[in-house]
């Protein structure tokens, strides 16, 4: 059984194209235009907004 590991939990958003990045669980932030935020460190990926507002930019290695 191979279980991913995040190795980097981060999005791009669409309009105000700043990268978020979260580092540590529980760690929320936003863009500066406020229509996405991410949140969840190395812990689990979590998404505020519209899928459409955001490129992922998520890296995970497999164990």
């Amino acid at each position: 059984m191979l279980n991913k590991k995040i190795v980097r939990n981060a999005i791009r958003c669409r309009h105000c194209l700043d990268v978020i990045e979260s580092t540590n669980l529980h760690d929320f932030k936003y863009c500066s235009c406020k229509k996405v935020g991410v949140d969840g460190g190395f812990d689990y990926l979590k998404r505020l907004g519209e899928p459409a507002d955001y490129e992922e930019m998520s890296d995970w290695t497999e164990e």
